[in-house]
C-alpha cells in the first residue's frame, strides 16, 4: 500500500497528532489517518511502535485495528533500550495479560521468538513468575529448556542469589528454584524440563533455595529418570563448577543451610558425608561452622569424619578463629569451645571426640574453654576426661597442665587464662582437679603473676596464695608484655 508522503512544514505537527490519537486510544482518528496512507509502523522518536502504545494501554479494539492495518505481529516494539527488539508477546507474558497472550498467539505471534538478547516470552513470564502465562506459552510450543544469555542474565539476574556465579547454567528451571516457586518448578518439569541441562546442579540449587517441597520435588524427578547410565547420585554429588561455592556439593549447601530434612535424604539416596570441597570444607565443618546439632549428628551416624580439623585460609571468615589459631590443627570441638556452643560440645563428647582425635590436635581443648572463659564447658570436658582416664589421674592433670604452645600466650596454662579472665570459679576449679601453681609460661610468667597484673584480682589472688602461690615470685621484665592484654578476648 502507498503510504502518503509528508511535507516538511506539517510533518513533525501531524506526526504528534497521529502519535497521540493511538496514545489515547482514538480509533476513529488513527483509522482515518491510516486511509490517508501513513505508515503503520511508524514510531516515537524512532523508538517505540504504535502496537507498543496500543499495549501499554491495553486496548484491544486498536492492537486489533493495527494488527488488521499490517503491523508486524512479531515485530520490535522498541528498538532501543532495556526492551530493545522485544515483540507484544513478550510484553503481554511480563505483564501477566492472558487475553493478550492468547490473543496474540491467535494471531500468529512466535512464541519463541527472540530478541538480540536472547530474550524470549516465557523468559519474561517466568521472571515475573508468571504461572498461567508460562502454562499458555509451553502449550503453545515454548521452548521450556529454554536459558539466559550472557546479556539477559546481565539484564535481569545479577544481584539476585545465583552461587554459580555462571550464566550458562541458569535456564528457566534454576530461576523457578531461585525463587523458591514450588508451582513454577513443578509446571516446568511436568512439561519436560531436562534436568540434565542444568550439567547436574540442578539439585544444588534446590538445596540452596532451602525449600523442602522444591528438595523432594527434584529427588524425586531425578529417582524417576535414573537409568543405566544416570545415577541420581551423579546429582546429589555434583559440584558448583565456579563461584563462592566452588567444589561444594547438596551436602554442603544442605548442612550450611541447617536444613535437616535436605541432609538425611541426601545421604539416604548416596550422598557422601565426607565429601571434599576446594577449600578443604566438609559437610561436618558447614554442620560446626553454622551449629546444628541435629544436623551434627545425623553426619556422624552416617560415618562423618569427627576428627576433620579446619584448614587456616577458612579463619579469615571466622574472626574468633583467625584469633587463636596458628595452625591446620584445629578441631571441631576445638572451634565449638571457641564459640561457646556447648550443646555442640556436649554432642561430640557423646560421640568420643577425645578418643577419636589425635592427641597433639586435642591436648589444648582445655586451654581454649578456660580462654573462652565458660566454666560449663571445662567441667564437660574434664567428666568427659575422667570417665576415660579416671578421676584426677595423670592424663587428666596433664590436659589441666598442658601448655598452649603458639602465639602471645606461648606456655600458658588453662589456670593461666582462668586468672587473666578474672573468673574466679575457674580457677577454683582448675585448683581443684590438679592445677600446677608454679607452672612457667614462656615468658616466665606464672599464674600469681597474671593475677597480680591484671586489676581488680584480689580474690583470685588470695585463692592463689591459699594454694601455695609463691608470694615472692619476681617478674623477669618480658612478662611485662601481659600488661598489654585485655581480659576476655574470645569473649
Amino acid at each position: 500500500m502507498k503510504r502518503r508522503k509528508v511535507s516538511k512544514k506539517t510533518s513533525t505537527k501531524t506526526k504528534c497528532d497521529f502519535l497521540s490519537a493511538v496514545f489515547h486510544g482514538d480509533k476513529k482518528k488513527v483509522l482515518n489517518y491510516l486511509k490517508n496512507n501513513w505508515d503503520i509502523n511508524i514510531r516515537t522518536g524512532r523508538t517505540s511502535s504504535l502496537l507498543y502504545l496500543a499495549i501499554k494501554q491495553k486496548n484491544f479494539s486498536l492492537i486489533e485495528l493495527l494488527l488488521n492495518n499490517g503491523a508486524e505481529i512479531n515485530g520490535a516494539l522498541q528498538t532501543v533500550g532495556i526492551l530493545e527488539g522485544y515483540t507484544g508477546l513478550h510484553i503481554a507474558s511480563g505483564d501477566n495479560d492472558e487475553k493478550l497472550v492468547r490473543y496474540l498467539i491467535s494471531r500468529g505471534a512466535d512464541v519463541n521468538f527472540s530478541a538480540p538478547d536472547r530474550g524470549q516470552p516465557i523468559h519474561a513470564a517466568v521472571y515475573f513468575q508468571n504461572i498461567n502465562i508460562v502454562r499458555i506459552l509451553l502449550e503453545n510450543g515454548a521452548d521450556v529448556n529454554a536459558k539466559y544469555s550472557e546479556k539477559l542474565y546481565k539484564k535481569y539476574l545479577v544481584g539476585e542469589k545465583l552461587s554459580n556465579d555462571c550464566y550458562e547454567e541458569v535456564n528457566l528451571l534454576i530461576r523457578g528454584i531461585i525463587k523458591k516457586n514450588y508451582g513454577l518448578v513443578k509446571l516446568l518439569i511436568e512439561n519436560g524440563a531436562d534436568l540434565r541441562e542444568c550439567q547436574k546442579t540442578v539439585l544444588l540449587h534446590a538445596i540452596e533455595s532451602n525449600s523442602q517441597e522444591i528438595v523432594q520435588l527434584i529427588i524425586n524427578k531425578v529417582s524417576s529418570l535414573c537409568k543405566k547410565n544416570i545415577k541420581l547420585s551423579e546429582f546429589i554429588n555434583a559440584t558448583y563448577p565456579s563461584g563462592k561455592y566452588s567444589g561444594y556439593m547438596c551436602l554442603h549447601l544442605a548442612c550450611k543451610n541447617e536444613n535437616p530434612f535436605s541432609v538425611s535424604h541426601l545421604i539416604q539416596n548416596g550422598g557422601n558425608v565426607n565429601a571434599i570441597a576446594e577449600d578443604g570444607v566438609q559437610p561436618i565443618h558447614l554442620a560446626i561452622l553454622y551449629p546444628n546439632v541435629e544436623i551434627i549428628k545425623i553426619l556422624l551416624d552416617n560415618g562423618a569424619h569427627i576428627d576433620a580439623l579446619f584448614k587456616t585460609h577458612y579463619y579469615q571468615n571466622f574472626p574468633k578463629l583467625s584469633e587463636w589459631v596458628h595452625s591446620n590443627n584445629i578441631t571441631l570441638i576445638t572451634h565449638s569451645i571457641i564459640y561457646k556452643n556447648v550443646n555442640v560440645v556436649k554432642l561430640l563428647l557423646e560421640y568420643d571426640v577425645i578418643t577419636k582425635t589425635s592427641h597433639r590436635f586435642i591436648k589444648n581443648i582445655i586451654f581454649y574453654a578456660s580462654a573462652s572463659d565458660n566454666l560449663e564447658i571445662i567441667e564437660l570436658i574434664l567428666e568427659n576426661l575422667g570417665k576415660i582416664f579416671g578421676k584426677m589421674s595423670e592424663r587428666i592433670k596433664s590436659f589441666v597442665n598442658n601448655k598452649y604452645s603458639q602465639g602471645c600466650y606461648s606456655g600458658y596454662t588453662p589456670l593461666h587464662m582462668a586468672c587473666r579472665n578474672k573468673n574466679l570459679s575457674c580457677v577454683e576449679f582448675f585448683i581443684q582437679n590438679g592445677a600446677d601453681d608454679f607452672a612457667q609460661a614462656s615468658d616466665g610468667a606464672q599464674a600469681i603473676h597474671v593475677a597480680v597484673i591484671i586489676p581488680k584480682n584480689e580474690e583470685i589472688i588470695k585463692l592463689l596464695l591459699e594454694n601455695g602461690a609463691n608470694v615472692n615470685a619476681k617478674f623477669q621484665f618480658k612478662n611485662q608484655r601481659i600488661k598489654k592484654s585485655k581480659p576476655g578476648a574470645m569473649v
